[in-house]
C-alpha cells in the first residue's frame, strides 16, 4: 500500500469525524456520536490491520526486541525447492527466475528473511542427498513451489525429506506456493495432494510493480569491517522513489551530505548503501523520507543502528598460555593457582565453554578444584579473551601425579591444554642432572666423538622386555599401567579428553536402553562388553560386516594387556551419529570419524587399525610397507599434483574438471562412479586403479574428502611426498595434532585456491620438501602400531573411569572367541610365573609339570590327543607312587 493511499485513508477519517461533529450539534446526543465514532474507529483499525498486517508484525518484533528464532540453532528461515528439471520451456524458465530472483527479492531484500536455495547457497561437495538433508534440518520452513510437471529425482528427494521432517519428526513446517494456477491436482504426488487439501496454498500475484513496493524497518544491522576481509555492505534501508520525494540522512544526529563528508555512503538504486565499512561507521543512522503534497510536508523517519565487528570466526578457541603440555612448579603444602587464558574469535551468539578437567593417574575421584571462575580480560571487534582460573589451597602428592586439562569450546569446535604440577626443588639454580649426563652428554662424547657403541635400556631395548610373542599368542599383561609404561604410551591423549569431556558419567544400563532405541533400527551398531578380558558382542542393524575390524582389534588388545571391564557402542557407518548440541542429552558413540557438527568419540579408523594388524601377518598396504616404497628420490619425482579415486564427493568432480583444464598442474581421474552420473565429456573416461606405492612417483599428493574424511591421509603422510589437504569439517583421531604449513599444505574446501597452492609448492621446492619430511616424521611417530594400541587402551581406560554402573554381558550377546593357532603354539611365561607364584602360596606339597609346545587346549603340533593324555597320566602316576 503506497504512502499516498495511506494518507488518503487518514484524510477520509478526519473528514468523517468533522461531519459527525457538525451533525451532533443539531440532531444526535453525545452518546450516539460516541458510538458511531467508536464503530468507525474499529472498522478503520481492522482495515489498517488487514492491509498492513506484515508491517505491524515487523514493527512489533523490532519494538519489543522479541525474536523467537534465537536459540533454535537454525541458520535459515526457509529452504526453497522448485522444479530443477532441465526443461528449456518458457514456463520452466519463469519458475526458475521466480525461485532464484523474485522470491529472494521480496522475502530477503524487502522482508529481511534468510532463504536457503540449494543451487545458490550450498557449496559444491558431497552427495546431493546429504546436502539436502543437512540444509533442510538447518531451516525453519520448507517452501515448495508447486508445478504440474513430473518431478525429477532431486526434487522427489527434497519432498520426501521435507515431508518426513514435517509429518514424522515435526521439525519443520511446509509452505506451498502456486506460482502458476494448478489446473489439475491429480498431476501432483499423492502426499502433496493431501497437503494442498488440508493446508491450502499461497497464490502468487505478480503486480509487475515490485520495484516501487517497499517500506522502512527499524532494525539493528550487523556488518563486517574491511580489516577482516569484507568489502561491501549492500544491506540498506528501502525507500519510496517518486519525483516529489527526497531523502535526508543523519549520522549520530548530524546531517550527512552525500558524496562530500562520506564519499562511500550513497543512495543507489533506491537504497542507502555503505560501499566500504570502517570502524567509524558504527553509529546511529536516521533516514528521513520527505514527501510534499498540496503544500504539506510529510516526513517518515526510520532509524537503524550499525555495529561494526570482524568476520565471524571459523576456528575453535585458542588457548594462549598452554601450548601442548605445560609443567609448573608447586610446593607441597602450599597453594597454587591454575590459569587458562583462552581467545575466542568473534561470534554473534557468544556462548563459550571453559572448564578444568582432572585426570588422575591412580583413578582417584576426590580431587576437587576450588573457586573456578572466569573473567573477560580483552573484548574488541576481533573477539574476547577470557581468563579461567582454578585454585588448590594445599598441594599434595596426589596433585603431583594428576593431569589438569583446560577444555575450551565454541560452536566451531574445542581445544585443550594440559597442565601438570612438578614438585618444587629445594635447591636453587640449575646444573646438569644425572639423567642429562647419562642419556645426552655421555653418548655425545663416547659415541659421536670417540666412536664407541653404548647400550641404554630406555633407548635401545624394545619396549616390554622379556620374551617376544607372536601376534596370535594370548599372553596379556595383567598390570595395564606396567604395559603402558613399557610401551612408552603418553599419560594422557588430548583428543580422548576432548571427546569424553561432554560426559560427566556413563551409566551402562541407561545407554543400553537409550542408544538401541535411538539408533538401533536405523544405524549399524556393535554393542560390546569386555568382561574379565573376554569380548562379547551384539549387533544392531543390517550392515554389520565391518564388525570384523573391531573384533580383530579387541581380540588383539586382549592378547596383549588386560583391559578394564567396559561396555560401549561402536558405529560401523562412515558418518558420525551424535548430532545433538552440547546442551542436550548426548550419548557416547565410538566412531571412526568425527566432525565439527557432531559429538562422537573418535578412535583410529578401521583402515588404519587393519593396517596395524596386517603388518604383523603379511605385507600389504600398511604404514611400514608405504615407508619402504616411497618411489624415486625427491628430485626425480614428477612435479604434478596427483589424485585417483571415486566420485564420493562433489568437490572430487570439481577436482577432475580442474585437472582436465590444467593437466600441467594436476593429474586427477576417476577409477569408479557410484554417487553421480558419469558424464565423460566433463570428467573424462574412467582409468585403471593405480598401485598406492606408485602414488609416490609424484611430488604432490592431493587429499580430498570422500563421504567423510579420506582415510588415505596416514599413508600419504608416510610417503615421501608433500600432502595438499582440503579444509574439512571431518577429522580422524590425529587431525588436531597436525599443523598446516608444517605437516601439510592446506587448501580451501571449495578448491578455489588449489591451483594457487600447487603453484606455490612448485615455486618453493625446498620448503615443500621440508613439509614432506615433517609429515613423514609425524606419521612415523604418531601413526604406527604402538601408538594405535596406546590410543585404544587409554580410550577404554578413560571411558571405564566414567562408568557409574557395572558392565554386563547382556541378553543376546555372544562371545568373540580368540583364534586357534595350532601351527604356532606359544608358551606364555607370564602365566607360568603367575601359576608358580600361586603354587608357592599353597600349604600342601605341590609339583608342576609342563608339556612342551602345548597350547591352551593342551594341543601340540605333530602329536595326537591320546599321546598327550598318556604323557599326563604317566606323570600323575609317578607323583602318586612318590607320595605313597
Amino acid at each position: 500500500m503506497h504512502l499516498k493511499e495511506q494518507l488518503g485513508i487518514l484524510v477520509i477519517i478526519l473528514e468523517m469525524c468533522k461531519v459527525i461533529t457538525d451533525i451532533s450539534h443539531s440532531s444526535f446526543s453525545s452518546g450516539i456520536i460516541m458510538v458511531v465514532v467508536l464503530m468507525i474507529t474499529i472498522v478503520t483499525v481492522i482495515v489498517i490491520c488487514v492491509l498492513l498486517k506484515v508491517d505491524i508484525v515487523l514493527f512489533y518484533r523490532a519494538f519489543t526486541g522479541k525474536d523467537e528464532t534465537i536459540g533454535d540453532f537454525k541458520e535459515y528461515d526457509a529452504y526453497v525447492t522448485y522444479d530443477k528439471a532441465g526443461s528449456t520451456s518458457s514456463c520452466a524458465e519463469e519458475e526458475r527466475t521466480f525461485a532464484l530472483e523474485v522470491l529472494p527479492q521480496v522475502l530477503e531484500e524487502q522482508l529481511g528473511y534468510q532463504l536457503c536455495i540449494y543451487e545458490r547457497d550450498v557449496l559444491p561437495g558431497g552427495a546431493f542427498v546429504d546436502g539436502v538433508l543437512e540444509y533442510i534440518e538447518k531451516s525453519r520452513r520448507l517452501i515448495m513451489i508447486l508445478s504440474e510437471k513430473n518431478m525429477d529425482s532431486e526434487r522427489q528427494y527434497e519432498l520426501v525429506t521435507g515431508l518426513h521432517n514435517a509429518l514424522v519428526d515435526r521439525k519443520i513446517k511446509i509452505i506451498l506456493i502456486e506460482y502458476k494456477p494448478l489446473k489439475d491436482l491429480g498431476s501432483l504426488p499423492e502426499s502433496l495432494q493431501l497437503l494442498v487439501k488440508s493446508n491450502g496454498t499461497v497464490k502468487w500475484k505478480d503486480t509487475g510493480n515490485r520495484k516501487t513496493f517497499g517500506y522502512l524497518q527499524c532494525k539493528t544491522w550487523t556488518v563486517h569491517d574491511p580489516w577482516r576481509g569484507s568489502k561491501d555492505w549492500t544491506d540498506a534501508v528501502n525507500a519510496f522513489h517518486k519525483a516529489n520525494m527526497w531523502t535526508e540522512v543523519y549520522w549520530n544526529g548530524k546531517p550527512v551530505k552525500l558524496n562530500k563528508n562520506r564519499p562511500t555512503l550513497e543512495l543507489e538504486n533506491e537504497k542507502l548503501v555503505l560501499k566500504t565499512v570502517y570502524i567509524t561507521d558504527a553509529a546511529n543512522y536516521t533516514c528521513d523520507l520527505n514527501y510534499s503534497e498540496n503544500n504539506t510536508l510529510w516526513i517518515v523517519r526510520r532509524m537503524l543502528t550499525v555495529r561494526v565487528f570482524g568476520q565471524e570466526t571459523k576456528r575453535p578457541p585458542s588457548i594462549l598460555n598452554l601450548n601442548g603440555v605445560k609443567t609448573i612448579e608447586a610446593e607441597l603444602g602450599k597453594s597454587v593457582t591454575l590459569e587458562c587464558r583462552v581467545n575466542f574469535g568473534f561470534e554473534r551468539n557468544f556462548t563459550p565453554t571453559i572448564k578444568w578437567l582432572v585426570n588422575n593417574n591412580d583413578n582417584s575421584t576426590d580431587i576437587r578444584l576450588e573457586l573456578e571462575e572466569s573473567r573477560i580480560v580483552e573484548d574488541d571487534r576481533k573477539g574476547k579473551t577470557i581468563l579461567h582460573t582454578a585454585y588448590l589451597s594445599k598441594v599434595t602428592e596426589r596433585h603431583l601425579i594428576a593431569t589438569f586439562t583446560c577444555f575450551a569450546q565454541n560452536f566451531q569446535g574445542n581445544t585443550t591444554g594440559i597442565l601438570r604440577l612438578k614438585k618444587k626443588s629445594p635447591e636453587e639454580g640449575g646444573g646438569v642432572t644425572e639423567e642429562m649426563f647419562v642419556l645426552k652428554l655421555l653418548p655425545e662424547f663416547l659415541e659421536q666423538q670417540c666412536g664407541y657403541k653404548l647400550c641404554f635400556l630406555e633407548r635401545d631395548v624394545l619396549p616390554g622386555g622379556g620374551p617376544v610373542y607372536h601376534e596370535n599368542c594370548e599372553c596379556p599383561e595383567d598390570d595395564s599401567a606396567k604395559w603402558l609404561e613399557h610401551m612408552h604410551c603418553p599419560q594422557s591423549i588430548p583428543q580422548i579428553l576432548r571427546d569424553l569431556a561432554f560426559f560427566q558419567t556413563i551409566d551402562p544400563d541407561k545407554i543400553v536402553k537409550e542408544i538401541t532405541k535411538r539408533f538401533g533400527q536405523r544405524q549399524s551398531l556393535c554393542h560390546y562388553t569386555i568382561k574379565d578380558n573376554q569380548v562379547y558382542i551384539k549387533t544392531h542393524g543390517e550392515h554389520v560386516g565391518f564388525r570384523i575390524f573391531m573384533d580383530a582389534l579387541l581380540l588383539s588388545l586382549t592378547r596383549k594387556v588386560k583391559l578394564p571391564d567396559v561396555e560401549f557402542f561402536v558405529n560401523l557407518g562412515d558418518w558420525p551419529l551424535e548430532k545433538r548440541k552440547p546442551t542436550e542429552k548426548l550419548h557416547p558413540i565410538l566412531s571412526w570419524c568425527g566432525s565439527n557438527e557432531t559429538r562422537d568419540i573418535v578412535m583410529p579408523t578401521y583402515d588404519l587399525t587393519e593396517s596395524v594388524l596386517e603388518t604383523m601377518g603379511r605385507v600389504s598396504l600398511d604404514m611400514i610397507s608405504v615407508q619402504a616404497n616411497t618411489g624415486p628420490v625427491w628430485e626425480d619425482k614428477n612435479s604434478t599434483a596427483f589424485w585417483r579415486g571415486r566420485d564420493s564427493r562433489r568437490e572430487r568432480l570439481e577436482l577432475v574438471k580442474l585437472a582436465r583444464k590444467h593437466p600441467d598442474l594436476i593429474d586427477a581421474a576417476f577409477t569408479n562412479f557410484f554417487f553421480f552420473k558419469h558424464n565423460e565429456s566433463l570428467y573424462g573416461p574412467l582409468v585403471k586403479h593405480v598401485s598406492f606405492f606408485d602414488f609416490f612417483k609424484y611430488k604432490y599428493q592431493i587429499n580430498i574428502d570422500g563421504t567423510v574424511a579420506a582415510y588415505r591421509l596416514p599413508y600419504l603422510l608416510a610417503g615421501d611426498s608433500v600432502v595438499l589437504k582440503q579444509d574439512s569439517i571431518y577429522y580422524e583421531h590425529f587431525y588436531n595434532d597436525l599443523k598446516p604449513w608444517e605437516h601439510y599444505v592446506p587448501f580451501k574446501r571449495d578448491l578455489s585456491d588449489l591451483l594457487e597452492k600447487i603453484q606455490w609448492v612448485k615455486n618453493h621446492d625446498e620448503e615443500a620438501k621440508k613439509i614432506a619430511k615433517a609429515g613423514q616424521e609425524f606419521a612415523r611417530n604418531s601413526l604406527m602400531g604402538d601408538t594405535i594400541f596406546c590410543y585404544y587402551v587409554k580410550l577404554f581406560q578413560e571411558y571405564a573411569n566414567l562408568q557409574v554402573g557395572e558392565p554386563k554381558i547382556r541378553e543376546g550377546m555372544e562371545l568373540v572367541e580368540q583364534p586357534k593357532d595350532d601351527l604356532f603354539p606359544c608358551t606364555c611365561h607370564r602365566k607360568e610365573s603367575l601359576l608358580e607364584g600361586e603354587v608357592n602360596k599353597m600349604v600342601a606339597p605341590t609339583k608342576l609339570y609342563w608339556i612342551d609346545g602345548a597350547n591352551h587346549g593342551m594341543g601340540v603340533k605333530g602329536r595326537t590327543e591320546e599321546e598327550i593324555m598318556d604323557e599326563m597320566n604317566s606323570q600323575v602316576l609317578s607323583w602318586i607312587q612318590e607320595t605313597v
